[in-house]
């Protein structure tokens, strides 16, 4: 039996405001039994309204430290994505949102992480000292992350390339990778539309990857992103190319 450890919280010294704002957030008690009831309400909106449906599983023994990935065309992947996940993960897991969308207000900020326990990613900002206290996290082994390597919305419906972002948050971690497909939310909540339409959501959930031997610089990044691509795109790589630049991967047409 493992031995009980004291571990301090990350956000000890932060108040309620400063803590909405940071990356090293933790859920407590009272966010937990909001989100509780959000999920809950999200899970029946998207069976009863987008007749959502998951193929695969997640792995019966997945436990932090995870990252769950996917592709990205609407506001409503995140929710996708965390509603999909068996409900004795979700107290662990943070979805990594864009901090201009969700975060732009200090009520806006409150709301993200009370209902959704989001964590804030500057794009403007984002590259390896952004990645820093992420990364930190994914390797203390408590934490799981959703996020979306293409580090934007699509505008069209079609995938974006990869982001090296995922490389340097996983490249030689022990987190495991679950790569998923979504289809059907770019119908349902394109960019330009407010209401969301009545169309058919479906997640496909793809087998974990893991990286534990990829090395932690710019080839086991593209290493990782490469992989996780291929996995979602439902392709295989082409070979990297001589100066180590990843080979390209076709999308499937359409969603």
């Amino acid at each position: 039996m493992d031995r009980w450890r004291y571990k301090t919280a990350r956000d000890i010294d932060l108040g309620p405001a400063e803590s909405a704002f940071s990356v090293n957030r933790e859920t407590a008690l009272a966010s937990a039994g909001t989100q509780f009831l959000s999920w809950t309400a999200i899970w029946l909106y998207l069976r009863m309204y987008h007749r959502f449906k998951v193929i695969g599983k997640f792995p019966a023994d997945l436990k932090p430290p995870f990252v769950i990935i996917g592709n990205h065309a609407s506001h409503l992947d995140a929710l996708i994505l965390a509603a999909a996940l068996p409900a004795r993960l979700r107290h662990d897991v943070y979805i990594v949102a864009a901090g201009d969308v969700f975060f732009a207000s200090t009520r806006r900020a409150m709301l993200s992480t009370l209902l959704l326990n989001c964590v804030p990613m500057w794009r403007k900002s984002a590259g390896p000292h952004a990645m820093r206290q992420l990364r930190e996290r994914i390797a203390e082994g408590d934490t799981g992350f959703i996020l979306f390597p293409e580090g934007a919305r699509s505008r069209d419906g079609k995938m974006l390339r990869f982001k090296p972002g995922l490389g340097m948050l996983v490249a030689g971690t022990q987190a495991t990778i679950i790569p998923c497909r979504i289809r059907g939310a770019f119908k349902a909540c394109p960019p330009e539309k407010g209401m969301p339409r009545p169309y058919r959501i479906i997640l496909k959930v793809g087998e974990p990857l893991r990286f534990d031997n990829a090395p932690n610089s710019r080839r086991g990044w593209e290493e990782v992103v490469s992989s996780c691509e291929a996995a979602i795109r439902g392709r295989r790589a082409s070979p990297p190319a001589a100066d180590g630049t990843p080979g390209a991967v076709e999308d499937r047409p359409g969603e």
